[in-house]
C-alpha cells in the first residue's frame, strides 16, 4: 500500500469497504423521476458537466491531486503516494447491487430490488 510509504507507523487494519464488494459505487446523485421529468435540460447539463469532469479527472491524475491539495490543504507530497480512484460515467446495476443486499441484510430496507428501478434513462 503505497500509503505505508509515508508514516513507518502506518499499519493497514483492513479495507472496510472493500469487504462489500470489490468495485464499489460510493457516491452517487439522487433524485426523484418527476423531478428529472420536470427539470431534463438542468438534468442533461448538470450530467454533461460532471462527465467533462470526470474526463479531465481520469485523463490527468497529476492536475487532479494539484486541485485536491489546492481545495484541501492536504499536502503534495502526500498526495504522491495516494493512488486516485478512475471514475466512471455509467452507473451500472452491478454497482449497486452491492447495497441493495447489504442493506436488505442489515434491515435498512424492507425488500430487494433491481437496481434499474432506481436508474433514471434520462440521467444517462
Amino acid at each position: 500500500m503505497p500509503l505505508a510509504r509515508w508514516s513507518r507507523s502506518l499499519r493497514v487494519l483492513g479495507h472496510p469497504l472493500g469487504g462489500i464488494a470489490p468495485r464499489l459505487l460510493i457516491a452517487s446523485y439522487f433524485s426523484s423521476e418527476a423531478w428529472i421529468q420536470k427539470n431534463g435540460d438542468a438534468v442533461k447539463a448538470f450530467v454533461t458537466a460532471l462527465n467533462r469532469g470526470i474526463d479531465a479527472h481520469n485523463a490527468n491524475p497529476e492536475e487532479a491531486k494539484a486541485t485536491i491539495a489546492k481545495n484541501t490543504g492536504l499536502k503534495p507530497e502526500f498526495l504522491k503516494l495516494v493512488e486516485l480512484p478512475a471514475f466512471e460515467k455509467k452507473i451500472l446495476e452491478s454497482d449497486l447491487q452491492p447495497w441493495v443486499d447489504v442493506s436488505f441484510q442489515y434491515k435498512l430496507i424492507a425488500r430487494k430490488f433491481p437496481p434499474r428501478e432506481v436508474i433514471s434513462k434520462v440521467a444517462l
